[in-house]
């Protein structure tokens, strides 16, 4: 009898594991790697996530730029067949948006900015500040905002935990992890700009630019709480029974 309620018991943990790795693997990530076409003309094939890039008058699109051995997706004007000729060197610059629109409603795990530098690095004359918007069904939206401070940090304005992933100074990659960024909402996507400002250079390429790098989203919190509140019962159920 004990030996089968513990053979029981082993196999409901055993499923419920189960249903939560299948469950967990509904997060999806969204990089670079999910490009096809040149550097100049991207397309996603994710089948998580639509990306699509805009200039304000809808004269944009993607691309695939790398730079100190990182790649990330950012925006060029429409018909720029080469990434030098672009103002911002394929990079999504203060009048440019890359929106990031998820299958389903999704809580952000993380996401990774590159190519954001300290003020005289990489012919950049300001410290750079990206600016993240999410958006849900409701129209609701919550915006963050990604600051260069230091050789070393930037900041993050809705709390989370920001990660120096490669330093924000030649030769790096200016990268950064955005861990947590809006909480636990479920949200139903993201843009990404630069912030102008609002210096009069003579070149765009050096105010704020950037590119992103990887967005991951996390299963919903109420569906794994459930999962495990489904698993505990079954196995009060059962032992129950046994006794």
């Amino acid at each position: 009898m004990k030996l089968q309620t513990l053979s029981n018991t082993l196999g409901l943990i055993a499923s419920s594991a189960l249903v939560l790795s299948t469950t967990s693997a509904q997060a999806a990530k969204l990089s670079a790697a999910d490009c096809v076409g040149s550097n100049y003309n991207c397309t996603i094939t994710d089948p998580f996530f639509s990306v699509a890039g805009s200039d304000g008058a809808g004269n944009a699109q993607l691309t695939r730029k790398s730079f100190a051995n990182y790649e990330g997706i950012g925006v060029a004007t429409n018909g720029t067949t080469k990434i030098k000729d672009d103002p911002s060197w394929g990079e999504i610059d203060y009048d440019e948006t890359l929106t990031v629109n998820f299958a389903e409603e999704k809580a952000v795990e993380y996401i990774d900015l590159g190519f954001l530098y300290k003020k005289g690095n990489n012919s950049d004359k300001v410290n750079e500040i990206a600016e993240v918007t999410a958006f849900d069904t409701l129209g609701n939206t919550f915006t963050g905002i990604l600051s260069v401070i230091s050789e070393t940090t930037a900041t993050w304005s809705l709390g989370g935990t920001v990660t120096t992933l490669s330093n924000p100074v030649e030769p790096f990659a200016g990268l950064f992890r955005i861990t947590n960024p809006f909480g636990d909402m479920e949200l139903d996507g993201l843009s990404f700009t630069a912030v102008d400002s609002g210096r009069d250079f003579s070149r765009q390429s050096w105010d704020s630019d950037f590119v992103v790098g990887a967005v991951k989203t996390v299963p919903e919190p109420g569906t794994l709480l459930g999962l495990l509140g489904i698993s505990t019962l079954g196995m009060l159920k059962a032992r129950r029974r046994q006794k």
